[in-house]
């Protein structure tokens, strides 16, 4: 068995860096995606007149398969934004075609 796993760990050594290569190319692709809907959000909330939240937002991640855009806010925005009862933030949501998200207090940069 030791024969075997020498006689193959080039191949492996090989498979292994290609799917590396491959998970960092689609990491890539989803934070593109990513920046496209944050730039998305931000263009909505100047449209919509809430400058003072596109100047404050911030892009933390996206997950393609969920479509979740989760953003990063000043404690003292958060509420607003979300809205009464998660209006705003549905409305948002629904304006864009993704969910947004609010990042918890020190989750920033997790990815």
């Amino acid at each position: 068995m030791i024969y075997l796993l020498k006689e193959h760990k080039p191949r492996r050594i090989v498979d292994i860096e290609r799917d590396e290569e491959e998970k960092r190319k689609r990491d890539e692709e989803e934070k593109s995606q990513g920046i496209y809907h944050f730039d998305r959000l931000r263009e909505l909330l100047v449209a919509r007149g809430q400058n003072e939240f596109a100047s404050v937002v911030t892009f933390s991640t996206y997950r393609s398969k969920a479509s979740k855009l989760s953003v990063n806010l000043p404690a003292q925005y958060r509420a607003r934004f979300i809205g009464k009862d998660g209006r705003n933030i549905k409305e948002i949501s629904a304006t864009l075609g993704v969910e947004i998200g609010l990042e918890r207090d020190g989750q920033e940069g997790r990815r």
